[in-house]
């Protein structure tokens, strides 16, 4: 029996989006990002630290975020939660079970 999520520790409501690019008027690539998944999700604040960035602080959080299993999310999507974007370091499959999905993530705030 592997490791499964309880219901009630899924409170918080996720987009798992996908990015494509479209073209404005003049020709230029516009990337966009459109949501292919609404899900529940555990979210977990793991560590924040400030980087510097070409002589700029910018702070980062570490998250975790538990899912139930979807075979079509990838490192090629990204996590929406209201106006925070959480950038997808790393995706394990918990058990190799397909019930669960551990999602570690960067947000990076500007």
């Amino acid at each position: 029996m592997g490791f499964i999520i309880k219901a009630g520790n899924l409170n918080t409501r996720i987009e798992l989006q996908s990015k494509s690019t479209t073209y404005d008027a003049m020709g230029q690539p516009v990337l966009a990002w459109s949501t292919d998944y609404t899900v529940s999700a555990s979210v977990k604040s793991l560590s924040s630290r400030e980087a510097y960035f070409a002589k700029a602080v910018r702070p980062e959080t570490t998250h975790r975020v538990l899912i139930r299993f979807l075979s079509g999310f990838s490192h090629h999507h990204r996590i929406k939660i209201g106006a925070r974007i959480l950038n997808i370091l790393a995706i394990l499959n918990i058990d190799d079970d397909n019930r669960t999905m551990q999602v570690d993530c960067l947000e990076v705030v500007t």
